[in-house]
């Protein structure tokens, strides 16, 4: 058989956060520690380099993090906040998929899904794609 390849495709091959998540546990539990280990591995290490900045973050202040905090811990460069940010926010996506008991209130679906049906139409105007 010529499966004997050690190296799987990156489809097969479960995520950096994956691991780091079965690892580390759920993000929100986070020290600081595990932020700054787990900015190590964002992108095969492309945040090496900035793991430092995070040794005062956990992983609830991570959560909330915002390109402006990111500029204010040093990372000056916009593209890198950006990247780190999109990373961070799927981390924490994927979190919530893994079903998590305390499911922040600043979710917009928590009005629809209160109401039940929504016998008052559309009287909101926003819809959410």
């Amino acid at each position: 058989g010529t499966n004997g390849k050690k190296r799987a495709s990156d489809s097969d091959a479960p995520t950096a956060a994956a691991i780091k998540r079965s690892r580390l546990g759920p993000p929100k539990t986070w020290d600081a520690e595990d932020v700054r280990e787990y900015i190590e591995t964002v992108d095969d290490g492309t945040f090496i380099n900035y793991a430092p900045l995070f040794k005062s973050t956990t992983g609830v202040s991570l959560k909330t993090m915002t390109d402006t905090k990111l500029e204010g811990l040093g990372m000056d460069i916009g593209a890198d906040r950006s990247e780190l940010l999109m990373a961070v926010e799927q981390l924490f996506e994927d979190d919530v998929a893994h079903g998590d008991e305390e499911i922040d209130s600043d979710l917009e679906d928590d009005d629809l899904l209160a109401s039940g049906s929504h016998s008052s139409g559309n009287s909101t105007g926003h819809s959410t794609g």
